[in-house]
């Protein structure tokens, strides 16, 4: 008995680390495509919009004047990845270009971001709104991410932390602050005086990228990249007090801090399906924005039914070896795409 009991433990661990990623995979790949025909508005006295076939036709009814849609309070962009499919139905010239609305006030042109294109001249720019007024962040630019002429072009708005990429057919053109973001703003759209054909609104919900791990230590520098990681249970011990169980870990650390760590895991899940927590403790060796040395990891994390989750990954005090002696900081770990990334904010000695 004590063995299937213990063997229900080592399973338990391993449902504990994989629930934190896999939920953050899965918020990450839950897409949500808006319904296009109900932002007709038929009674507005500032633009006009039609549906047919899939696709949201919108212009404004004045020339020289822009018409934005703002979706409902709860179709935020704010923390997600927010995309649409768009086209120039007559080839129809304007200066003021035609795209995505983000991080918007539901009441639209208040407070948010827009970031359109002319596809006739292939080219992009970034405003965002406040009462009465349209500021310039990114001055008309060229791009060839930009397919010409009446093709559709898709555009991505993607949030990462404090910062918005922004995209053309998958292709990064510009990254923003977004420190003028409506709080949980939404998404929207914005169309000229001539017709604009929209397609494929989707929120991708990614609410939990950010969240795992404290970067309270940001005086100092930042190192980012990716890395691997292998597990390996290992076997119940029967002495252990608590229902715990454990794996090591062997990573591969990519980027800023090019180096290897061996670690050890123990966590446990409690009878609530959903909730428990691990501890963790790494030896990370390697370089660090071209210092050698080595330092501690420590790791805190709790998840709680109904998608709480914390992880604090923070440099155990005194470790650092050779020339990272000294060193603090915290890290956070980031899930997109299926790929592993860090932000390792820290701090040596001067």
């Amino acid at each position: 008995m004590a063995n299937t009991f213990n063997g229900r433990l080592l399973v338990s661990l391993i449902l504990v680390v994989l629930a934190f990623v896999a939920n953050l995979a899965a918020q990450e790949s839950q897409t949500e495509k808006l319904d296009l025909e109900e932002w007709v508005k038929p009674n507005s006295i500032w633009g006009r919009t039609s549906y047919k076939d899939g696709e949201l036709f919108a212009r404004s009814i004045r020339k020289g004047y822009y018409y934005v849609l703002a979706a409902t309070e709860d179709k935020v962009s704010v923390g997600n990845t927010v995309s649409v499919s768009l086209r120039n139905v007559n080839g129809a010239a304007t200066p003021l270009g035609y795209g995505i609305v983000f991080h918007s006030n539901p009441t639209p042109l208040v407070k948010g971001y827009a970031f359109v294109i002319d596809s006739l001249r292939r080219r992009y720019r970034v405003m965002r709104h406040v009462p009465k007024d349209e500021l310039t962040i990114v001055k008309w630019k060229p791009s060839t991410a930009i397919n010409a002429g009446l093709e559709s072009n898709v555009l991505t708005a993607k949030d990462i932390g404090d910062s918005t990429e922004l995209y053309v057919n998958g292709t990064l053109v510009e990254t923003i602050s977004n420190e003028h973001a409506f709080p949980n703003g939404v998404v929207g759209l914005y169309a000229p005086a001539i017709t604009i054909a929209f397609k494929d609104l989707t929120i991708r919900h990614q609410q939990m990228s950010g969240s795992f791990g404290d970067m309270s230590d940001t005086d100092g520098p930042i190192a980012k990249g990716t890395f691997d990681v292998k597990t390996t249970p290992q076997p119940a011990d029967d002495a252990a007090a608590g229902p715990f169980g454990r794996l090591f870990l062997d990573k591969k650390f990519h980027g800023d801090l090019d180096a290897v760590s061996k670690g050890q895991m123990m966590g446990a899940q409690t009878e609530t399906e959903g909730s428990g927590a691990y501890v963790a403790l790494e030896q990370v060796t390697g370089t660090l924005a071209g210092k050698k040395g080595s330092f501690m990891l420590m790791h805190n994390g709790t998840m709680q039914k109904g998608g709480n989750f914390v992880l604090n990954v923070s440099v155990v005090p005194d470790s650092g070896t050779g020339d990272l002696k000294g060193i603090s900081g915290t890290m956070k770990i980031i899930i997109e795409d299926k790929k592993h990334l860090y932000e390792f904010s820290y701090s040596l000695p001067k």
